[in-house]
């Protein structure tokens, strides 16, 4: 992903200023320094026959992206990027024939592969490594993964620059830098640190001047939506100025308003009186009778907006809306000859105007003849006009301009209004009225309405809001920063930028507080839980003690702080341990209070286990478990043949006849391995013996 960053952001600078030749003159001294540069740190040998270059830049720097690379495709290739300080900002090596065997768990280990990452700093920017720390993750690692990510930030008078990064990849089979990508601003000034107001006063100004908030959010889930309550943030965009104590907005957006996607069109055709429909069709049936057909919609759009003749209907559809799902909504794009367009979506059954957007292009010779205040009576009295029983149901949100931007003499020419909806005491979220005003006509050019029908939960038994502050405090927690503005006009980037100290609510933690048990919550019924890597304190004994903390280590763990090696393992605690080694990315966690259905479901689906071998809390055989595991290596049809596998065990007899085949397959792959010239297909499987069957399907894959 780094990498396509990286290309990404050359690609860009390719495309914005590159520059002339005539303007190269000169470079050729720090190209070649450049070249010298990188063939000194990197060994770049005579392997690769084919070179290339570019020389790019904005208005602050020059850089040199270098390739080297083999035309037979035999050695890969390498990629550069020198700066015209001889500062390397980013590194690409890859080969597209490097030998990797098939066990899946890597050779080097992450400690190493980050003690090689720290070495490749020092070597390449030596002078950064005392300006960054490396970020620690506790979290289980990818077993299919073939890097190792290591990301760092930049640290100034031993405050966090966020902006400011350098991500290195090391293969975990080589041990080799993949690829390396320094984020470095040069132009900056950091804010002195000596006077600013403490984290306490930081937490006071946070509660009085953004605070938490009592809020309805939207969960989607099992196909229909559901509200929940949380207390948050409205204004996640703000922070306290470290200076002043007061309110700053360390992001910028330029709200525009926008076209809805539109996901479905009228099914088109005559319906057959003969076929019979199911209640559910019916209902269905029912809930779409009274929609308007598409020429009262085009009539009833254009009344709405006083859309002329001379607007011609491009496109109209028909779909449901996100959250209502028994509404309908009719979508409709017009166009004219001056290449003014108008989007608006009207509700299909009663008419009202849940949207639109009106291109029309301005003059920059027309003078703002509205201030802010004007605009907002406006706002407000449209949204009296077409939904006026809601105006007393919602309430105007505070917009503030870029705080790092300079002032411009010229006023704005747009101006964004949002007025979110209130249930007594509590905000709902991406419910209400947003509008864009043009500040030179008066006229309103976007308009977007979203409100919840559904039954809302009551809010009477909330946590108080001082409980909540605590729970932010000192489970999310607060810290100082440096911020810098990401929105720089073009002609002043050449300047010095300043980085500014603030108070900011950490961001690794979800900020949704319940606001009944005061848990952090990702979602509704999805309660936030660090995932670490699990510890027990029952293997120390154990012959599987390396197989289970290796396989811990990736997330192939089982919960609680013991294993209890010597228990028997159940069906479903076998199959969720052979599930996370086969599929890292299956989204499914035995955290989840449904884990047992989730899981078999998938198992079912997948064809791993038959809808009659399941049974959650029966124990797992020897020869069970390697049923299971062919069938997560896709051998299924080749251990079905019997007649074909001989098998030496003492006991062989003793395996049921349908199994022997795959007994033969995982006893061959390595996968289970008999005892004393047994095997022992009746025994029950303990949980550390399936933690070494485990370990061994990974080499196995």
């Amino acid at each position: 992903m780094k990498r396509s960053i990286s290309l990404f952001i050359t690609l860009l600078m390719l495309l914005t200023f590159v520059l002339p030749v005539s303007a190269l003159e000169g470079y050729d001294k720090e190209l070649e320094s450049a070249i010298k540069k990188a063939k000194t740190l990197f060994n770049i040998t005579n392997d690769f026959d084919k070179f290339e270059y570019h020389i790019n830049g904005n208005s602050s720097t020059i850089e040199y992206y270098l390739r080297w690379y083999d035309s037979t495709e035999k050695s890969g290739g390498l990629e550069v990027t020198i700066d015209s300080d001889g500062m390397v900002k980013s590194y690409y090596k890859y080969n597209y024939n490097i030998e990797r065997d098939n066990n899946a768990l890597p050779k080097i280990n992450k400690e190493d592969g980050l003690e090689i990452a720290n070495n490749f700093l020092k070597k390449v920017n030596p002078e950064l490594l005392d300006k960054v720390k490396y970020i620690e993750n506790s979290e289980p690692l990818n077993v299919y993964a073939r890097v190792y990510y290591y990301n760092y930030y930049r640290l100034e008078n031993d405050v966090p620059f966020y902006q400011n990064n350098i991500y290195v990849n090391v293969d975990n089979t080589t041990g080799e830098v993949q690829s390396y990508d320094c984020y470095w601003d040069k132009n900056l000034k950091f804010d002195d640190k000596d006077v600013i107001i403490g984290i306490e006063d930081a937490k006071k100004a946070y509660a009085d001047k953004i605070g938490l908030k009592l809020v309805y959010k939207l969960e989607y889930g099992n196909r229909e939506y559901t509200p929940y309550i949380v207390y948050t943030s409205l204004n996640n965009d703000k922070a306290i100025d470290a200076k002043t104590g007061e309110t700053i907005s360390f992001h910028y957006y330029l709200r525009y308003g926008y076209d809805r996607e539109v996901a479905n069109e009228m099914a088109k055709g005559k319906a057959d009186d003969s076929i019979s429909l199911s209640p559910e069709e019916l209902e269905a049936v029912s809930k779409a009778k009274d929609i308007i057909s598409k020429e009262e919609a085009e009539k009833t759009a254009r009344q709405i907006l006083q859309i002329g003749s001379e607007y011609k209907l491009n496109s109209i559809n028909l779909y449901t809306e996100w959250y209502n799902k028994n509404d309908f909504v009719w979508n409709m794009h017009f166009g004219n000859k001056e290449d003014s367009s108008i989007s608006i979506s009207i509700d299909a059954k009663n008419k009202e105007l849940k949207n639109f957007y009106k291109y029309i292009p301005y003059s920059e010779k027309e003078a703002v003849k509205y201030d802010r205040e004007q605009l907002q009576n406006k706002a407000e009295e449209f949204i009296k006009k077409v939904q006026g029983d809601k105006f007393n149901s919602i309430e105007l949100m505070e917009i503030d301009e870029p705080i790092f931007r300079p002032l411009s003499e010229e006023k704005p020419r747009q101006h964004y209004f949002s007025f979110i909806r209130k249930v007594g005491n509590a905000y709902f979220q991406g419910n209400g009225f947003n509008l864009n005003i043009d500040a030179v006509t008066g006229e309103i050019t976007s308009y977007d309405y979203n409100w919840y029908k559904g039954q809302l939960p009551s809010a009477d038994k909330v946590i108080k809001l001082d409980e909540a502050y605590d729970i932010l405090y000192n489970r999310i927690g607060m810290e100082l920063q440096y911020m810098k503005d990401e929105n720089v006009p073009y002609d002043e980037q050449e300047k010095e930028q300043n980085a500014k100290l603030v108070y900011v609510i950490k961001k690794d933690k979800p900020l949704n507080i319940d606001a009944f048990t005061g848990e952090l919550l990702y979602g509704f019924n999805r309660p936030y839980k660090e995932n670490t890597v699990s510890q027990y304190s029952d293997i120390e004994d154990s012959y599987a003690k390396l197989q289970i903390e290796t396989l811990a280590k990736y997330g192939i763990s089982l919960p609680g702080d013991k294993f209890n090696p010597k228990e028997n393992i159940k069906q479903k605690d076998f199959l969720y341990l052979m599930l996370k080694a086969n599929n890292y990315y299956y989204d499914i966690s035995d955290k989840d209070k449904d884990f047992v259905e989730k899981l078999y479901k998938y198992l079912i689906n997948e064809k791993i286990v038959k809808e009659n071998e399941k049974s959650p809390e029966a124990t797992v055989t020897r020869e069970e478990a390697t049923k299971f595991i062919v069938r997560v290596l896709g051998y299924e049809k080749v251990a079905d043949i019997n007649d074909i596998y001989k098998l030496s065990f003492k006991d062989s007899d003793k395996i049921t006849s349908e199994l022997k085949g795959y007994v033969a397959i995982t006893t061959g792959l390595g996968i289970i391995e008999g005892e004393n010239n047994s095997f022992n297909p009746k025994a029950n499987m303990t949980r550390e013996q399936a933690a070494v069957v485990i370990y061994n399907l990974l080499n196995a894959n």
